[in-house]
């Protein structure tokens, strides 16, 4: 006597071959593909958004130079590791138009000069931020510039008066060392405004 016929599947509770072989491609192309992207995160360079990458302070300065149809000054020739970093011709206390060129030196501190016409005490003690001053110091060319020091945070400034009543004075401020500050101020040169003869030196 045959047996009665019955509706149960015989596949029923077993996963397909065709359904393992899937499962694995995709675990096998998601693997290549990890790892093709790996690869090209390790090949391709990256930027290091972190570190400056400088600025032709020649070129702004001379730019700066003719828009204000002003002198002005930035560090020429300095030793390795430092590196330009800013640079703008902006108004600032009391309204004087400001140039400002700041750089880094090799131990990652910040020195700027800062220069203006007219300069008043107000503007002098804003940037010196009311740093005590602290005798003299006479740079390479013979000019005698006044020190300002503040003692509660570290704050190296040097200041060189105008004689003139509306004539530049130059200010180099900064986080630096004394001797990264007197290498700074005695690499400035000047520069002219195109087309401008005869222009003075610091005064």
């Amino acid at each position: 006597m045959s047996a009665a016929p019955t509706d149960q599947n015989p596949t029923q509770g077993r996963v397909s071959h065709y359904l393992n072989g899937s499962l694995m491609n995709m675990v096998w192309s998601t693997l290549i593909v990890a790892g093709f992207v790996l690869v090209i995160v390790m090949v391709v360079p990256r930027t290091n958004n972190t570190t400056p990458e400088g600025i032709d302070m020649a070129a702004a300065t001379q730019s700066q130079a003719d828009r204000a149809d002003r002198v002005l000054s930035y560090p020429k020739d300095l030793p390795s590791g430092w590196t330009a970093t800013a640079e703008r011709y902006t108004r600032s206390t009391d309204g004087l138009m400001m140039w400002h060129s700041g750089w880094t030196t090799p131990q990652n501190d910040f020195i700027a000069v800062q220069q203006v016409e007219g300069a008043t005490d107000n503007w002098i003690e804003a940037q010196v931020q009311r740093s005590p001053r602290d005798g003299t110091w006479t740079d390479t060319h013979g000019q005698v510039w006044e020190r300002y020091d503040r003692k509660d945070k570290v704050q190296h400034s040097l200041v060189l008066r105008s004689k003139e009543k509306n004539g530049r004075t130059s200010l180099v401020t900064g986080t630096g060392s004394w001797d990264d500050v007197f290498t700074f101020t005695n690499a400035l040169v000047d520069v002219k405004p195109k087309g401008l003869k005869d222009a003075g030196a610091s005064s």
